[in-house]
């Protein structure tokens, strides 16, 4: 049902919680992988002269899940 793959991708440094998931979803894609799994978002505050922000960061394992296989195990 799930093919893992063996290496995990990494994204540094994106502005809010969807898009660090959007990029690690684009590297599993371009992996030839159709979602990622095992998914760590983690956030740090930033201060910056006066004004607080968040960096995001993410790692994820790409995988290859079939879809109807996987439907038919919870019926």
């Amino acid at each position: 049902m799930i093919r893992r793959g063996k290496q995990k991708v990494q994204v540094q440094e994106c502005q809010d919680r969807d898009e660090t998931i959007l990029r690690l979803a684009f590297f599993a894609a371009e992996l030839g992988y159709n979602s990622v799994i095992e998914a760590q978002v983690n956030s740090k505050k930033v201060r910056n002269a006066g004004y607080q922000t968040s960096v995001w960061s993410g790692v994820g394992l790409p995988a290859e899940v079939d879809a109807a296989k996987l439907e038919c195990s919870f019926k």
